[in-house]
């Protein structure tokens, strides 16, 4: 089985992940976590960690020759970055992000799935949709990108969005957070983009108890087993 979770900001997503894989271990059926942000899984850390150390040092060496062609102090500050390089840099990493994505949730995920009974995904599409929207806001293609994603990624059996009333969102906030408004007003427009994701994501609201929470969840979950 394959549950994903998505959440608003304060709504209790890691809490209601943690008793669900409390329940289901206490069935017996083995269960794992699999929490991921594109971009910076485990892999893909370890790959520009890999790809920095081994263009070290001709990087180092071509400033070297720059620097003395050009008259400069050695390995002296870069000038700042024009559009053009700019626009390169985001291109690299939305790229880097959508490879990243499409080895955890195809391959790694699938891996996951044949050696546990349920795996329960912390973030998935929805998520990374609003982050590439917050990225990257000057290149809508991103979300196209991502559609192609889902035909190489599982199906979940059962796709949950926490949810909070606003007010009660940005209260939570302010006491996790300090009042910061330029903070709220980001928080806010994210609060909007995931009320306007799609109908078929199960929307469970968080604002009652954990207990009641926990109850609508396992609800859905056990009308389908």
């Amino acid at each position: 089985m394959l549950l994903t979770f998505s959440g608003v900001d304060c709504s209790g997503k890691s809490t209601h992940i943690q008793y669900l894989e409390n329940y289901f271990t206490s069935l017996g059926k083995t269960c794992t976590v699999f929490q991921f942000e594109t971009g910076h899984s485990k892999e893909m850390q370890s790959v520009k960690w890999a790809t920095q150390k081994i263009l070290y040092l001709p990087q180092k060496a071509s400033r070297i020759i720059f620097s003395k062609l050009s008259s400069q102090p050695i390995l002296a500050p870069a000038a700042s970055s024009s559009d053009e390089h700019t626009t390169l840099r985001d291109i690299k990493e939305i790229s880097t992000d959508l490879i990243d994505a499409a080895f955890q949730w195809s391959m790694k995920l699938r891996y996951l799935q044949r050696h546990y009974d349920v795996v329960i995904c912390d973030r998935y599409i929805e998520d990374a949709r609003i982050d590439f929207l917050f990225k990257y806001p000057n290149y809508r293609f991103t979300d196209r990108l991502l559609n192609a994603l889902i035909h190489i990624m599982p199906k979940p059996d059962h796709a949950f969005l926490l949810w909070l009333p606003l007010e009660t969102m940005l209260e939570r906030l302010s006491y996790k957070d300090g009042p910061s408004q330029a903070n709220l007003e980001l928080r806010t427009k994210r609060y909007r983009a995931y009320g306007s994701l799609s109908e078929e994501i199960i929307r469970i609201d968080t604002s009652v108890s954990v207990e009641e929470a926990h109850k609508a969840i396992l609800s859905h979950i056990n009308e389908h087993l």
